[in-house]
């Protein structure tokens, strides 16, 4: 079972890895 563990926190570290680079190259979408 550990293999989900792992699975789950490479699914939610690349999500937060995504938002982080989208608030990144955005800021000024965000702004408006």
């Amino acid at each position: 079972m550990i293999w989900i563990s792992q699975m789950t926190y490479l699914s939610w570290h690349t999500a937060m890895e995504t938002s982080r680079a989208k608030a990144r190259v955005q800021p000024e979408m965000l702004e408006n």
